[in-house]
């Protein structure tokens, strides 16, 4: 189950923005361009 809310706070939604930013490559298979 998964919940929806938004997020007011800037510095969480930067921390989130950079986890999913972060996990793009696992999620589609991609090699990491580092």
């Amino acid at each position: 189950m998964f919940v929806i809310e938004e997020v007011k706070d800037e510095n969480q939604k930067k921390a989130v923005v950079a986890e999913v930013l972060k996990d793009l490559p696992e999620w589609f298979g991609i090699p990491e361009s580092t």
